[in-house]
């Protein structure tokens, strides 16, 4: 994929439409490209969380769950600097940039959409993991 082509992609994610063009370059070039198979993991439960990653393109699920994950995954463990607690892998042809935690961090910190867009997908997740668990066990 080139480059352009993930500026675009990049762009029109909610997590980083605010970003300036020039930032996401930067980002991007900085970047791991990654493209991970069906049934691949993209990382896995334990694993260290120094890395988050920014997908592109395809449908992942986390563990045996069934809910899709969108724009970025890992971001709970680099934000936490603890390991990653669930295990994703790819469901279709994923394509991916991998981006160090301190990158991240320092695009949040710069730009103050970006961080608001990331909490809002965090919540996102959190209200599909709270609507899975059933009642009884929430209040446990």
């Amino acid at each position: 994929m080139a480059i352009d082509d993930e500026l675009d992609l990049l762009q029109r994610s909610p997590v980083f439409a605010s970003v300036p063009a020039s930032r996401l370059r930067m980002l991007a070039l900085g970047s791991d490209h990654m493209v991970f198979k069906p049934g691949q993991a993209i990382f896995e439960a334990g694993d260290p969380s120094e890395m988050v990653y920014i997908i592109l393109s395809g449908r992942l699920a986390l563990s045996d769950w069934a809910f899709e994950l969108r724009y970025i995954v890992g971001i709970v463990g680099a934000l936490l600097h603890k390991p990653y607690v669930a295990t994703v892998r790819a469901e279709t042809e994923v394509r991916a940039l991998r981006v160090s935690r301190t990158a991240l961090l320092d695009l949040a910190t710069n730009c103050p959409h970006t961080a608001m867009a990331v909490m809002k997908e965090l919540a996102r997740v959190i209200e599909l993991l709270a609507m899975r668990q059933p009642a009884e066990e929430a209040h446990a």
